[in-house]
């Protein structure tokens, strides 16, 4: 049985500079071999956006050819 072929992506959610056109959506290809370890390389891009923008949320996807699936939503985790 063959293996299925799949990648990670992260959305970005944000609002730059506070304009009016609302969030803005930036999306970018992770390289992980899980889905633990993507939700990890995904926390470590947001420290990567820049200060002007303020990021509201990420969330991190499982890519397959005819499918995706959400494995991890900030918005939707509590806060400490």
């Amino acid at each position: 049985m063959a293996r299925a072929s799949y990648h990670y992506m992260v959305d970005l959610f944000y609002l730059e500079g506070g304009g009016p056109e609302g969030a803005l959506k930036r999306s970018y290809r992770i390289v992980a071999s899980s889905d633990s370890e993507a939700i990890q390389e995904a926390e470590a891009a947001t420290a990567k956006v820049p200060s002007r923008t303020k990021l509201t949320f990420f969330r991190v996807r499982k890519v397959f050819r005819r499918r995706e699936e959400v494995i991890h939503d900030s918005s939707t985790v509590p806060h400490a």
